[in-house]
């Protein structure tokens, strides 16, 4: 009975992480169509504007596919590419004024939407890398978690049979 149980939360707990995984991937696949709707551009392809960021599509892909079909090599594999994505966002807040105006215009001049307008001083970024953040933070969390609630349950089941 507690076996079943442990197997059931970690069905739902890869469920959730393949979902919220699922819709950063989702979002990220609009950086290489580029997504705009009259006036309102959300992202500019990547094709146009940063064609490595396909690179870094396919490698997602890779990871995504591997914790769907292999997820205990997958688990790792996604853990250590948004670990790797959480970085490299997290730096461009970290940038001189030099490096803030030339973000700045470089999004200004793709007239990508925004949420909150620019400044001088601090990065703040466009709509769409907004977005990106949070579901790489939100990924970040569930893939943690999953990855932990499987140690715990391997570790009471090691324990289960011992005794």
């Amino acid at each position: 009975m507690k076996n079943e149980m442990i197997n059931n939360e970690m069905k739902k707990w890869k469920k959730t992480t393949t979902i919220v995984v699922g819709i950063t991937f989702a979002w990220l696949t609009l950086n290489l169509t580029g997504f705009s709707i009259g006036n309102f551009r959300l992202v500019l392809s990547c094709f146009v504007d940063e064609p490595i960021d396909f690179a870094f599509w396919c490698v997602f892909a890779i990871g995504l596919y591997l914790f769907i079909f292999r997820d205990k090599i997958g688990r790792y594999f996604l853990l250590a590419f948004f670990a790797v994505g959480a970085f490299i966002q997290t730096a461009i807040y970290f940038r001189t004024p030099e490096r803030i105006e030339s973000y700045n215009n470089h999004f200004n001049n793709h007239g990508t939407h925004r949420l909150f307008p620019t400044s001088d001083t601090f990065i703040i970024k466009d709509t769409y890398h907004i977005f990106i953040d949070v579901l790489i933070l939100a990924s970040l969390i569930c893939l943690t978690i999953f990855i932990v609630k499987g140690f715990k349950n391997r570790n009471q089941i090691k324990t289960k049979i011992k005794n």
